[in-house]
């Protein structure tokens, strides 16, 4: 019987090491200056993927986040609507 293994691992801004911490701090600092995040993203695995297929995995995983910042924002400004729509209702302001 053929059995099919693998494993692996997707890690994000890890500081376990110099290289990392080192790496946090720059991204730390980045932020600070232009307010943007950024993401240092480790991917192993056995077999090992190509470049070309972690980066194909990442752009999925990218396209996710938007689907799930989009309805979040949506949630978010529907919630605003309810806020005052109940408030115009029950009489109260801010």
């Amino acid at each position: 019987m053929l059995t099919a293994t693998f494993e692996w691992s997707v890690r994000i801004n890890l500081t376990n090491n110099l290289r990392e911490k080192i790496g946090a701090a720059l991204r730390s600092l980045a932020y600070r200056i232009d307010g943007r995040l950024s993401l240092a993203i480790d991917i192993e695995s056995t077999p090992p993927l190509s470049l070309e297929q972690k980066v194909e995995c990442i752009q999925f995983a990218n396209r996710q986040m938007k689907m799930a910042v989009a309805d979040t924002v949506k949630t978010a400004a529907e919630e605003r609507v309810l806020d005052v729509v109940m408030k115009e209702k029950h009489g109260t302001t801010t």
